[in-house]
């Protein structure tokens, strides 16, 4: 013979409509946004590292051209700067090629300052 035991537990949520939203704006996060150039296509990701320096981070942001074609320029971030918190560090960026067409899927930034990009 066999016994099949079947055991079901329900929680009680509250549901929306019984609980009053959370509200919090973005400076309650601590976050601040820096506009990037308006013809910027692609931007993965942003690499930082407080042991190098805190609050600072780089960004490799693909733009297309005027003449439609496509190149990513390194940038550095600090929020800290008012005047200037967005400032090219260097681009367009090559690949082993010397190709321009370059499109950046991560990056890393060391204790040392060393920034690894991933292409």
């Amino acid at each position: 013979t066999t016994t099949t035991t079947t055991t079901t537990t329900t929680a009680a949520v509250a549901s929306p409509g019984n609980s009053k939203p959370i509200q919090f704006s973005d400076s309650d996060l601590g976050y601040q946004y820096v506009d990037l150039p308006e013809n910027t296509t692609f931007l993965e990701s942003l690499a930082h590292n407080n042991n190098y320096k805190p609050g600072v981070m780089y960004t490799a942001a693909q733009q297309t051209e005027s003449d439609g074609t496509c190149k990513t320029y390194l940038y550095r971030l600090d929020p800290t700067v008012p005047d200037e918190p967005l400032k090219v560090v260097c681009g367009p960026l090559q690949a082993s090629d010397g190709s321009e067409d370059v499109t950046i899927f991560g990056s890393s930034l060391s204790n040392t300052g060393m920034l690894y990009l991933c292409a």
